[in-house]
């Protein structure tokens, strides 16, 4: 299935004041207008760059969402941005995107965010989980997802080991895992 991203440059719907909806976070998103505050809650300093990755990060994992409905699983190697609130970008994430799927979804699939903090090699994992303690966890809730027929999409969390391979070969083996059980 081919994934593209959709965006449209009429991102702006009126809104009464005081609606809780927060639209002006996009605007100032993407014009690099935020409060110098909302630039350190996030973490990365704004760039054309930074808003193309949180917009192509988003489309990724609905494209993902939409792959899954068709062969059972899909993946974003991007997503996973779950620090992200309603109305602030926070802990190195824009957007949400997790909850951008889950809110298309309408509980019609699961989004499996495959973290892996737990890797003992992780600076902020507490569980020192090796390698194959991670695939386990994988194996079980993608083979529970395929077993039940329910759509699962997974994103990417974590990740600060050193050396960064580690972290890499963690995330990988999620997506070996998934490719297994699904073949």
């Amino acid at each position: 299935m081919e994934h593209r991203l959709f965006y449209c440059d009429h991102y702006a719907i009126p809104l009464a004041a005081g609606h809780k909806f927060p639209m002006p976070k996009y605007r100032d998103f993407l014009n690099g207008t935020l409060a110098e505050a909302a630039v350190r809650r996030i973490g990365f300093p704004w760039s054309e760059a930074l808003v193309q990755r949180t917009m192509a990060s988003v489309g990724g994992t609905l494209g993902a969402t939409c792959n899954a409905f068709d062969s059972g699983w899909g993946g974003n190697l991007a997503g996973g941005t779950q620090h992200a609130f309603r109305a602030a970008g926070s802990g190195f994430c824009v957007i949400n995107d997790i909850a951008v799927a889950i809110r298309w979804l309408r509980a019609k699939g699961r989004i499996y965010q495959s973290g892996v903090d737990p890797l003992a090699s992780d600076t902020l994992g507490r569980l020192a989980l090796t390698h194959a303690g991670l695939q386990q966890r994988d194996l079980r809730v993608i083979a529970a997802a395929q077993s039940h027929r329910v759509p699962i999409v997974i994103t990417l969390g974590g990740g600060y080991s050193r050396p960064i391979e580690l972290t890499a070969e963690a995330h990988a083996n999620t997506f070996r895992t998934a490719s297994e059980i699904f073949t």
